[in-house]
């Protein structure tokens, strides 16, 4: 997951995030890394690796000038170009780079009260339009296939099913701090419906399942897009 905030000279900001490597991405300058309470100095492009893994960390700019700071958190092993751009994401990785419509930047995110969501209207909706997910690539370490999709708001996205699936893994998330309940239902489904996957306003959703049957994801947004993060394990 990409985490991207402006910090003034010597700000600081916590980051929430589970994983067992963080990417200095884009900043000012140096930052001091804090995780688990070690510090650790990170030039721009470098990468901290914690194989036991870490929930949360602290970030402080070192530089004199202010900037936008841009990070890259998930698990397993992150192998970055000299350009910066990731070559290769091996293992369980809950970060794909994606490029993110009209991305928000803002000092703090507003709590969100899940209960109080506004319901969804599903019989004035218009008529989506599915889409096929792309075809996707096989990763020979651990049998894991991983895709990144934008879904429009208003359509659905479409997850096939897959022979020798084990275990489907989905992450849900826009830079919109609009809340947007998204489903997951049956592939067969024809209007929303299904589990609730709460996205926005600094929620990012996540659901687990067992099977191999596929299924239907669906953005109910009339104006965000929202990324969804597909990892399938076989």
């Amino acid at each position: 997951m990409r985490h991207t905030q402006v910090l003034q000279a010597g700000g600081r900001w916590n980051v929430t995030a589970i994983g067992e490597y963080i990417h200095y991405e884009k900043g000012a300058g140096e930052i001091e890394l804090e995780v688990d309470g070690e510090m650790h100095q990170l030039a721009v492009r470098d990468t901290f690796i914690m194989p036991e893994g870490y929930q949360g960390f602290n970030v402080l700019n070192l530089d004199n000038s202010a900037g936008e700071f841009s990070f890259l958190t998930g698990r397993g092993q992150l192998k970055v170009a000299a350009s910066g751009q990731i070559t290769e994401v091996s293992g369980i990785a809950s970060t794909v780079d994606v490029n993110l419509m009209n991305a928000v930047t803002v000092s703090s995110l507003p709590a969100v009260e899940v209960s109080q969501l506004p319901a969804v209207n599903v019989a004035t909706m218009p008529a989506v339009e599915v889409s096929q997910m792309p075809e996707v690539v096989q990763k020979d370490i651990f049998n894991i296939l991983t895709t990144s999709n934008t879904v429009d708001p208003n359509t659905a996205l479409l997850i096939p099913s897959r022979s020798g699936r084990k275990r489907i893994f989905i992450q849900a998330y826009t830079a919109s701090l609009n809340t947007t309940q998204c489903r997951l239902s049956d592939a067969n489904k024809t209007v929303p419906t299904g589990l609730i996957m709460a996205c926005g306003g600094g929620l990012i959703s996540e659901l687990e399942q067992f099977h191999n049957s596929s299924l239907k994801f669906w953005n109910t947004s009339d104006s965000d897009q929202i990324e969804v993060i597909v990892q399938e394990e076989f």
